[in-house]
């Protein structure tokens, strides 16, 4: 499959499995997909569903803009632990990615 092909080192099946981070698989890829990032952004939001799975979180901004959130370790859903990181990715007005980031909550 062109999608799965596109993203390599990464057991997607697992990745999806981990709804909200509260397994730990999420935060063990997480270098090799951020290290891959640059080959995601020719995709669109419906893609990039397909490869990564339904987003735990989504947020509509201006412009038709939206942000799919990822949670790759939530201390607020499912850990005692005090660190939440989120996989963010941002599409533009048409649906195309054109960034992704982490964030350290």
């Amino acid at each position: 499959c062109f999608y799965n092909s596109s993203i390599t080192g990464i057991d997607l099946e697992e990745w999806k499995k981990d709804k909200m981070g509260c397994l730990g698989k999420r935060e063990y890829f997480l270098d090799t997909l951020m290290a891959q990032k640059e080959s995601l952004k020719r995709f669109y939001e419906r893609d990039i569903t397909y490869i990564l799975g339904r987003p735990d979180k989504q947020e509509l901004y201006n412009r038709g803009q939206k942000i799919f959130i990822y949670y790759v370790h939530s201390a607020n859903k499912c850990s005692s632990q005090k660190k939440t990181i989120t996989l963010e990715i941002k599409f533009n007005s048409v649906g195309l990615t054109n960034e992704i980031f982490l964030r350290y909550l």
